[in-house]
């Protein structure tokens, strides 16, 4: 899987997004 930051994959894996609440 790709890093979430560059596909935004908040949805997929919040806890390793650059989106992390």
């Amino acid at each position: 899987m790709l890093p979430a930051e560059v596909g935004g994959g908040e949805a997929s894996i919040p806890a390793r997004s650059g989106r992390d609440p």
